[in-house]
């Protein structure tokens, strides 16, 4: 069942989509974007029509077929390895999908999810070659750190309720911030596309002294809890496991040169608690 402010969403999305081609629905992380989602997706299973469900990476496609199946939509998966089928929805990872346009049939609703990616060749690609499907994106943040807009792509913006307002009426934990006084000197660091410079960066703060800090912080307030740390690089995410490991706390490092099998039994260890440290 959907909660009111999703009904609401459902409405407004479907009154844009009236008068728009493309419309980019914004909301915060936990707000249920993937409900929405399947609701798009059953009603317009329900009338007949083709829906493709895009993603990134094809642990986010194998976690949308999760919820999927969970809520009894039948769906194939489009990705390297896996044959396609002539059910009406799918979910496919958009590099695959964009090498396979014209094997596929042209779907008459395109759902983004993390579309402030969908500026990029292959998404532009895939709208160009299906100039008639409907293109919903889903984001909790409409920007690019590139700077381009999305405009290039979506003519309307449906907005859904903020963080707060989610947190005030009960549908997301309140959260508490811990901070230190910083260590760290970013004077001097360049900016690229907007962010750091990950090489300057890296040096600034992948220092024993800096993650030694984290270790013993993570210790005195959220000791035995399960804790995720994002990391500058992959050096950086490998040296702070290793010194999370060295205090005996058990951790391991995650990226995306691992096989999809590896990624899934570090998380799967760390569901269970096995692992109460994952680094990336």
């Amino acid at each position: 069942m959907l909660r009111d402010y999703q009904e609401r969403m459902i409405q407004d999305a479907r009154t844009a989509l009236g008068k728009h081609h493309r419309i980019l629905l914004v909301a915060p992380t936990g707000a249920g974007k993937t409900v929405l989602a399947l609701e798009m997706i059953r009603g317009a299973v329900a009338r007949g029509k083709r829906v493709l469900f895009l993603c990134h990476r094809r642990e986010l496609v194998r976690q949308s077929s999760r919820a999927f199946w969970k809520a009894g939509v039948e769906h194939g998966m489009v990705m390297a390895g896996r044959s396609m089928t002539a059910v009406p929805a799918n979910v496919g990872v958009i590099n695959t999908v964009a090498n396979r346009i014209d094997r596929m049939q042209p779907p008459d609703l395109i759902i983004v999810d993390e579309s402030h990616r969908s500026v990029s060749p292959s998404y532009l690609k895939l709208f160009e070659a299906w100039p008639n499907a409907h293109v919903v994106g889903l984001t909790a943040t409409p920007e690019r750190t590139d700077g381009k807009g999305l405009g290039e792509v979506y003519d309307a913006i449906v907005e859904g309720p903020s963080m707060r307002w989610l947190i005030d009426n009960g549908y997301l934990s309140d959260y508490r911030i811990i901070a230190p006084a910083s260590s760290v000197n970013l004077d001097g660091i360049a900016k690229r596309a907007g962010d750091y410079a990950q090489d300057q960066l890296e040096a600034a703060v992948d220092r024993p002294s800096i993650t030694g800090d984290a270790v013993r912080t993570y210790q005195t307030y959220a000791a035995g809890k399960r804790c995720m740390v994002f990391c500058v690089t992959i050096k950086h995410s490998q040296h702070v496991c290793e010194q999370y490991n060295a205090a005996g706390i058990p951790a391991e490092h995650v990226d995306g040169s691992h096989s999809d099998a590896e990624r899934e039994a570090v998380l799967d260890r760390f569901r269970r608690g096995v692992t109460l440290v994952v680094t990336s």
